[in-house]
């Protein structure tokens, strides 16, 4: 004969907090959590020769713009 055991209903219980032992980096070896970021926004703030080669490329342009109706007007008459 199989004897069924009867058990209390449970009640959900509030989970409990399981703290995890937080692990100490060695000296010198913490890096920042958004230094990535910091990085790139200090690079993209920096004034180097790639900015420069842009603003002599948009000068020439621009000088271009300027005497190319002057040329044309010198050529048609």
């Amino acid at each position: 004969m199989s004897t069924a055991v009867a058990s209390a209903p449970s009640t959900p219980a509030p989970p409990q907090l399981i703290r995890k032992p937080e692990s100490t980096p060695q000296p010198g070896t913490w890096r920042h959590p958004k230094l990535d970021e910091i990085i790139r926004r200090q690079n993209a703030s920096r004034f180097g020769e790639d900015n420069a080669r842009t603003v002599i490329w948009n000068t020439g342009f621009l000088v271009v713009s300027f005497l190319l109706p002057e040329l044309e007007r010198r050529v048609r008459g």
